[in-house]
């Protein structure tokens, strides 16, 4: 099934690994995007409250984590340091890509857990 505009998931795993998932399954509708996907861990609700008043609107959230694409990251974390929330919010970068197909979605997703579960 086509997904029009594209869905962008990120992973927590390398480039070459998803190289790699998207050449052996030749995977034709997705591709990496060029820099990765901030992940943003909020400890104090407070501060993700604040942070969901100030970029609701632009980025992801799944419960206390933000998402950030590379376009906002600059925005971002002078935000952070206006607010001094820099020492209570954890980073973490994760590679991204775009899904035009749901079938590939589902061909990557399989073949990336199926290998982490491999000793």
């Amino acid at each position: 099934m086509r997904i029009s505009p594209p869905a962008v998931y990120a992973y927590d795993c390398t480039t070459e690994k998803a190289v790699d998932i998207i050449w052996d399954r030749r995977l034709r509708d997705c591709e990496l995007l060029s820099g990765p996907v901030l992940m943003l861990g909020f400890a104090e609700d407070t501060d993700l409250l604040h942070f969901k008043f100030a970029f609701g609107e632009d980025l992801d959230f799944t419960d206390e984590f933000a998402f950030v694409r590379p376009s906002y990251r600059a925005m971002v974390e002078s935000f952070l340091t206006e607010n001094e929330m820099r020492s209570r919010v954890t980073r973490q970068d994760l590679l991204a890509v775009a899904f035009w197909d749901t079938h590939d979605k589902v061909a990557f997703d399989t073949e990336l857990y199926n290998s982490s579960l491999q000793p």
